[in-house]
């Protein structure tokens, strides 16, 4: 049954009605073949459409379709449940048909598909002319196992691969698609319960498009090309199952809630942290280390984080949730620090820079490990209330430069530490240590003693004096003058890492309780000597 259209000399298979505009039921039954034109009054017509409730609740078992059918209405094949069967001529114009809901697709019943007589099985590959994936374009097809979405891709529609039930591996290739699924109408691309474990983006995808592999919940791993930039809105929210994230360094934006509740996630691998550090995340939940934890570059797990320098802050959310971090070194360029490092239980030390202004509310809030925190401005740098919410503070040693002591005492939350001890000269911080001794330099007088201190405290060390006759040190870092000169002691901990005070004994050298210009030859011959 057809509606003819004289103008465009289209046609349009509709349902067959009474007088009064009912459907008659089981007026298609059998294997029914739709022609791509028909010739009515002398004048042929392009098959273009199928109408609505068209086969609805009709007895029939297999559909051909031909490619000049672009639309299906609504619940065309609704109720058709001994349809076994679709058979088409041409993939690509099937992914663009539009279908108006998943009933319209007599997949939704059929469940097999048949391309040029041969069941669409395994592997199957999008053809790379391909623009558009239409809702609902193969729900419920049951027996592809691996999918390839190719390059000219640039939307997948609601419920385009819903209830695809062998379908384990997909591909994608598209550089550039947007907005896919419909997750508020429950129809994302994919069916959160498919058996799909593995997603692999290529190397020429540059954004992993909104609510692309939403509530997958058997996704196992998502490997992303080297030339995402971005990753969208709900991308992989609800992914229970997923277990690690390689971040390319071509990443700059990670979307709203794009790893939301991706609750066993254990590891978030990047290839550098100044990458890593250029990210913009939408939200929290948009960083996959809340939720795994752990950070890796090439291979090898962040302890003790040395931030390279770049840029003047870090960013929100950007080291949220890295419990194993042990130690933060933060770079000379940065002077504003935001809520960058919430939730890093496992954290002891922090190194700030002499160029730290403001740090935000909660930056180091639930940092439920720290234990000394190294600030060498003598100006308390403008802090929130906030900024160690949930952070005993209480029991944390403050480092702050000589003669700085008394303004961190008066200034909250700075106040708050439970000792603030003034220990820093500057330089604070070599680039890049990841073990310091304090102070740095020292001039002490002959026959005096000084204690020295390690950062971090939990640190073990060896101590070693490069001359013990000028200074001698003991293992718990008290330094004894025992002759006038210069030297360095030495420290190195169990990692190989070595920090270094340099340590000059003056005094009155002739006896007369007085420093005189011998003195002072006597004491730079003696560093020359060192020195050689």
């Amino acid at each position: 049954y057809y509606l003819f259209n004289s103008e465009d000399k289209t046609a349009t298979v509709v349902a067959n009605r009474n007088e009064m505009g009912s459907i008659l039921p089981n007026s298609y039954s059998g294997d029914v073949t739709i022609p791509a034109t028909v010739t009515y009054n002398g004048q042929t017509y392009t098959v273009t459409a199928i109408s609505e409730k068209t086969f609805s609740a009709c007895a029939i078992t297999s559909i051909h379709i031909p490619a000049s059918v672009t639309t299906i209405g609504t619940d065309a094949f609704s109720g058709c449940t001994e349809m076994k069967g679709v058979y088409i001529d041409d993939l690509a114009k099937w992914c663009e048909t539009q279908f108006a809901n998943p009933e319209a697709n007599p997949l939704f019943q059929a469940n097999h598909l048949y391309l040029k007589g041969q069941l669409l099985t395994g592997a199957v590959v999008i053809p790379d002319d391909v623009v558009r994936i239409s809702n609902y374009a193969f729900w419920g097809c049951a027996d592809m196992t691996e999918l390839t979405i190719g390059k000219a891709v640039k939307a997948v529609g609601a419920g385009a691969f819903y209830y695809c039930r062998s379908l384990r591996k997909v591909n994608w290739n598209a550089r550039n698609s947007g907005a896919s699924g419909d997750p508020d109408r429950n129809t994302p691309i994919f069916k959160y319960d498919d058996p799909i474990s593995e997603i692999v983006f290529g190397d020429e995808v540059e954004s992993i498009p909104n609510y692309c592999c939403y509530r997958l919940s058997n996704l196992r791993t998502a490997t992303l090309g080297r030339s995402v930039r971005t990753i969208g809105i709900r991308a992989f929210e609800d992914c229970k199952s997923l277990l690690s994230v390689n971040v390319p360094a071509s990443l700059t934006t990670i979307d709203m809630d794009a790893f939301q509740r991706c609750t066993s996630l254990e590891a978030v691998h990047i290839e550098s942290l100044s990458g890593w550090q250029g990210i913009t995340f939408g939200s929290e939940v948009s960083n996959p280390l809340t939720y795994a934890h752990h950070l890796y570059v090439d291979g090898k797990e962040v302890v003790d984080l040395v931030l390279p320098s770049a840029g003047r802050s870090i960013n929100d959310y950007a080291f949220n949730g890295a419990t194993s971090l042990r130690s933060v070194t933060i770079p000379a360029t940065v002077n504003t620090i935001k809520q960058s490092f919430m939730g890093c239980t496992g954290l002891a030390v922090v190194r700030l820079p002499e160029t730290i202004k403001t740090i935000y509310p909660n930056s180091f809030s639930g940092c439920e490990s720290l234990e000394e925190v190294y600030c060498p401005v003598a100006d308390p740098a403008q802090i929130s209330a906030s900024t160690f919410t949930d952070t005993p503070i209480q029991n944390c040693r403050l480092y702050v430069p000589q003669g700085s002591g008394e303004l961190y005492a008066n200034k909250a939350p700075w106040k708050s530490f439970g000792s603030i001890i003034e220990a820093l000269d500057p330089p604070i911080w070599p680039a890049g240590a990841l073990l310091g001794i304090f102070p740095h330099a020292a001039q002490i007088p002959l026959g005096s003693t000084l204690q020295l201190s390690v950062a971090p405290s939990s640190a073990t060390v060896q101590w070693q004096s490069a001359n013990p006759e000028i200074v001698q040190v003991d293992s718990t870092g008290m330094a004894h003058a025992l002759q006038y000169g210069v030297t360095d002691v030495t420290i190195t901990d169990e990692a190989g890492n070595k920090a270094v005070c340099t340590i000059l004994v003056y005094g009155d050298m002739d006896g007369d309780k007085k420093i005189s210009i011998g003195d002072v030859n006597v004491l730079l011959q003696s560093i020359l000597e060192t020195s050689k």
